[in-house]
């Protein structure tokens, strides 16, 4: 499948389809000892690489600072920078900030060069890859809102007619798969849902009422 035609392509990345599929595969019986010990190695290795950039540090000596200079970057002044920091900034790479570091007085990495590249992403993109993961999370919930099969959606107030048509038309079984038709917008999405939302509680109330 092409990234390209997922939701979330920040968090498809081909760099990362080891750490989301092999657990799967794992659990399967898919992955041999051999290749989990690999990945879990890797893992390791990147996490304490993650865990160094977030902690170690450089201060702005005249040697960081020239460093800093040589790749259009500004100084640090007047603080401490982590290595974190300093990935976050789009003019510098990993090996950037490597050599920023030793002019820092820090001792070289010990991860390989594809570590350093995952976690130079990772933290470059931090900001986008939790949205992402919030949006993810938000229509995970929203898959599983059912949208009842005899739903009158020319009812419900706020929806245009476009997007009415469209959903009579595929007669989404969720509000997640609602909000995956084209041309049915994140608006008409919380009308939706508001309006099943009300309609739950309307029944729900009516059900604890006492007869007679």
């Amino acid at each position: 499948m092409l990234t390209s035609r997922a939701e979330f392509r920040l968090l498809l990345r081909e760099d990362n389809a080891a750490d989301r599929l092999l657990p799967i595969g794992r659990r399967l019986g898919l992955v041999d000892d051999e290749r989990w010990r690999a990945w879990e190695a890797w893992r390791a290795e990147l996490d304490a690489a993650t865990e160094r950039a977030h902690r170690a540090a450089v201060t702005g000596t005249e040697a960081v600072n020239a460093a800093l200079a040589r790749h259009g970057s500004a100084a640090v002044v007047g603080r401490r920078a982590t290595l974190a920091e300093l990935l976050r900034r789009p003019e510098l790479g990993w090996r950037e900030v490597e050599e920023i570091a030793a002019a820092g007085g820090l001792a070289p990495a010990a991860a390989g060069e594809g570590v350093l590249e995952r976690v130079a992403i990772e933290l470059g993109y931090e900001g986008y890859l939790r949205r992402q993961e919030a949006d993810a999370a938000r229509l995970a919930r929203a898959d599983g809102v059912l949208v009842p099969g005899d739903l009158d959606y020319r009812a419900i107030p706020g929806l245009s007619n476009e997007v009415v048509e469209k959903l009579e038309a595929i007669r989404p079984r969720s509000v997640g798969q609602a909000s995956r038709i084209s041309g049915v917008t994140p608006a008409a999405i919380a009308i939706l849902l508001t309006h099943i939302g009300l309609s739950e509680r309307r029944k729900a109330e009516v059900g604890s009422r006492p007869l007679g």
